[in-house]
């Protein structure tokens, strides 16, 4: 059998919005996202660290301490992906909000480096937050790092944000406040994890709708062109693509994540009202997708493969890089290995072809934790479209990379991709 949403529900998912308010005006890089996740493994480790020599190597409490658990993510045991002791994907990923795209910046090599984006005083900045797997019960331990790590302060000025607000985000897309300041405690946040099997079948209901939505004004246009009619009437809240949620934020930053993340004051999305898929049948059409699709990458999204920079990868590419991410975090973060036909799903994959492509390689560049060494960040952005009568097979798993990422360096927020029906 292919991957299943049924598959997914093995992969426990908490999605989480993090508000921070500047202290003073602050000058940060235009790209947040390494920057959200080096101050935060120094925040972690200053919470969870009980040893005067701060070394993991030499620690007896490595097995049980939160910090490498979460930051330093390796293998328990041998498995057919990843032998004991090997680098393990992180439990979290980071959804940093991202330059205004008529700002100019991350267009030449340097730009993180070289361009910075200015917050005053007062001003917000909100990014998200999933937790994976058994983290997910770390909750409390992330919100009090983040806390200290606003205090703190991060980018190259070590400006101090104060952490103002955390909303828990559910399988609909819904929010309720679970943190503020003034709170003694955190309020009961359990019932918003989900699993990665519920989300997807959430999403792809609402892709079929959006897929049906599109065929039908087809069809209007279709007939009124037919007719050579001018005044064809469209039903309404028919939208022809899926469009990212975006946000601005007072600054030269807007949010826009595959996790939906907007701002705790926007309305919520409406709900959609969806089956457990615990109880559904194994099937992968709950729903009609058509037998096209559009990837629109958000943030640099680097693939490898033998060494080689990908700058157009083809579908079976995607899939197999999908699938790979997939499989170790499940098989590191719940223990269980997935039991899915994989050969299967590449020959379908195969059979998928590429329509067209906007893909464009975006130069970047990050700081290492010592601040001395410049590491490339290289990825691919833009749109491509694929065709084939195979694609609502692998549907779930092109869905499941909408919450998980692509690629490499996914804890910092790259490797973030919409879809389009």
């Amino acid at each position: 059998m292919i991957l299943t949403t049924q598959h997914l529900d093995t992969l426990k998912m908490a999605r989480y919005e993090f508000l921070l308010r500047a202290c003073g005006e602050a000058l940060l890089p235009p790209f947040l996202g390494s920057t959200l996740r080096g101050s935060f493994g120094h925040a972690l480790k200053a919470v969870a660290c009980s040893m005067p020599h701060g070394d993991c190597g030499n620690c007896f409490l490595v097995e049980r301490c939160l910090y490498p658990k979460l930051f330093e993510t390796s293998a328990r045991k041998n498995s057919g992906l990843l032998g004991k002791g090997d680098d393990a994907p992180r439990p979290f990923i980071f959804s940093p909000p991202q330059p205004r795209s008529d700002s100019g910046f991350l267009r030449a090599r340097d730009d993180l480096l070289r361009c910075r984006v200015k917050v005053e005083g007062g001003q917000q900045l909100v990014f998200g937050l999933t937790l994976l797997g058994h983290a997910c019960i770390d909750l409390p331990y992330v919100i009090y790092a983040i806390s200290l790590m606003a205090q703190h302060g991060f980018g190259a000025d070590r400006s101090s944000f104060a952490l103002e607000a955390v909303a828990a985000i559910d399988a609909d897309g819904n929010r309720e406040l679970i943190y503020t300041p003034a709170m003694t405690r955190i309020q009961p946040y359990e019932e918003f994890e989900t699993t990665l099997g519920a989300l997807v079948q959430t999403r792809l209901i609402e892709l079929a709708r959006e897929d049906g939505a599109r065929r039908r004004r087809d069809e209007v246009l279709g007939s009124a062109a037919t007719l050579g009619s001018r005044d064809a009437e469209l039903p309404v809240n028919m939208s022809s693509e899926k469009r990212v949620a975006v946000e601005e934020t007072g600054v030269q930053y807007k949010v826009a994540t595959a996790a939906g993340i907007q701002h705790l004051h926007s309305p919520r999305r409406s709900s959609v009202s969806v089956p457990s898929s615990a109880t559904s049948p194994p099937s992968n059409r709950q729903s009609t997708i058509g037998n096209e699709l559009t990837l629109r990458f958000v943030t640099p999204t680097r693939m490898r493969i033998k060494g080689e920079l990908l700058e157009n990868p083809s579908f079976p590419q995607l899939v197999r890089s999908l699938s790979l991410r997939l499989s170790m975090l499940v098989q590191t973060h719940t223990g269980t290995p997935l039991d899915y036909d994989y050969r299967r799903m590449i020959e379908l994959a195969e059979s998928v072809r590429t329509r067209s492509s906007g893909l464009r390689l975006m130069a970047l560049d990050r700081l290492s934790n010592s601040q001395v060494t410049k590491l490339r960040m290289d990825g691919f952005t833009g749109e491509i479209a694929f065709a084939g009568p195979e694609i609502p097979e692998l549907m779930p798993l092109v869905v499941a990379g909408e919450f998980l990422n692509l690629g490499s360096a996914t804890a910092f927020g790259l490797g973030c991709y919409m879809i389009n029906p």
